[in-house]
């Protein structure tokens, strides 16, 4: 479990400095740079989002309190729903620059 829990954090840790690094630049790129570094983060996303999976899994399988259990989760939806505002973002900016070549 220290293990996974390892890669979590790490994970975590990447993936916050990536939507930040995002955040801080975005207005300020086209929408060519933010579809590329949106497919970064996705990339981010994704393995942090399998490691929370198994984190789960094996919260789950460990004799932990209701209580905790819930609080990882919450924890780890605070994340994956900062995941799912940004890929809104990608598909709109996917969208705009397949228009925008019409």
């Amino acid at each position: 479990m220290e293990t996974v829990l390892n890669d979590r954090k790490q994970l975590r840790r990447l993936f916050t400095i990536a939507c930040n690094s995002f955040d801080k630049a975005e207005n300020q790129l086209s929408c060519v740079d933010k579809i590329n570094k949106l497919k970064l983060i996705e990339e981010k996303a994704l393995l942090m989002m399998a490691c929370e999976e198994k984190f789960k899994q094996l919260l789950y399988s460990e004799n932990i309190s209701d209580t905790e259990i819930e609080r990882e989760v919450d924890e780890s939806e605070t994340y994956i729903d900062r995941w799912r505002s940004l890929k809104q973002k990608l598909e709109s900016f996917v969208i705009e620059q397949l228009s925008s070549k019409k």
